[in-house]
């Protein structure tokens, strides 16, 4: 009888090269997100093609059919299983807008000095 591999040695596989530094950030990731670094990465790109195919879906979308969508990913988020990626989604959400933004939208409690006149 021949032993049955796990899934992990028959998934597919592909080698990846991370800029500098890009290698210790996701280790951090992962580590706070409880996860091995397989699987952060394997999450960070589940949810960037989610939001990639939900926002280059048609704009005939209407605003129930908007509505439900996001009510949908809303009940998902909350469920205690899933709270590693609603802490995921946040800390995107927090790059996105802390970071990619180059400090235009600094965090309320931000000792940045630059806003005031």
């Amino acid at each position: 009888m021949t032993a049955k591999l796990p899934p992990s040695r028959t998934a597919e596989q592909f080698v990846v090269r991370f800029p500098d530094g890009m290698r210790d950030q996701i280790a951090d990731l992962a580590k706070k997100n409880g996860r091995s670094m397989n699987a952060e990465i394997i999450n960070r790109l589940k949810w960037s093609i989610e939001a990639n195919d939900f926002f280059e879906r048609p704009s005939k979308s209407t605003l129930p059919e908007v509505d439900k969508a996001a009510q949908g990913w809303a009940e998902h988020m909350v469920q205690p299983e899933n709270r590693r990626d609603l802490e995921s989604l946040l800390t995107i959400v927090r790059d996105i807008v802390f970071r990619s933004s180059k400090g235009a939208l600094a965090p309320p409690d931000s000792d940045d000095d630059s806003s005031k006149t």
